[in-house]
């Protein structure tokens, strides 16, 4: 049944491919992520090989960003975004794919937290090269930043709330606009 809604969903977007990616992505988006894969490439090779192999199908949704299992695509909203938070989701959402289907770590109950700090610590280890492309003390910065933030983000737990609650919250947010 998923499956068939995402099919259905998809064919509404129109369909772009970039180097084995398939991007189901609004016109105006598609530069915003082709750049951000070619930052992804460019920075962090093995990143990019993994959401090559584990979410070469990107989506343009306005829930927040997230892997969809059953669908095997990347869901990324794409508002406001910059081809530096596409490439940190990228990494962070392939990070989840290959837990998944690679380790075979399913992402429910207690296992949801170890599959955030892991995909957390994958999309520093990216911060943390982009970082470095500015001087010794805007990266220092830069990274002090991110931790906190990152930090701040696993301490909310947003893990907890699931598909359903996003799904519900979508919905509020429809009905209030």
């Amino acid at each position: 049944m998923y499956r068939w809604l995402h099919k259905k969903y998809v064919s509404l977007l129109p369909e772009t491919e970039y180097r084995g990616f398939h991007l189901f992505l609004r016109h105006e988006d598609a530069k915003t992520v082709v750049s951000g894969l070619k930052l992804l490439e460019e920075l962090y090779p093995r990143g990019y090989k993994r959401a090559l192999k584990f979410t070469s199908t990107i989506v343009d949704t306005n829930m927040p960003t997230h892997y969809d299992e059953a669908a095997e695509a990347c869901y990324l909203n794409l508002v406001d975004a910059d081809s530096v938070e596409v490439a940190a989701s990228l990494v962070h959402e392939a990070t989840h794919a290959y837990l998944s289907k690679f380790r075979h770590i399913p992402y429910r109950g207690v296992l949801r937290e170890k599959h955030e700090r892991i995909c957390v610590s994958q999309q520093t280890k990216f911060m943390n090269l982009y970082f470095a492309r500015g001087t010794d003390e805007d990266a220092e910065k830069c990274r002090q930043a991110w931790k906190k933030y990152t930090d701040q983000a696993l301490a909310t737990a947003w893990w907890r709330q699931g598909r359903l609650g996003r799904i519900l919250r979508l919905f509020r947010i429809r009905r209030s606009a």
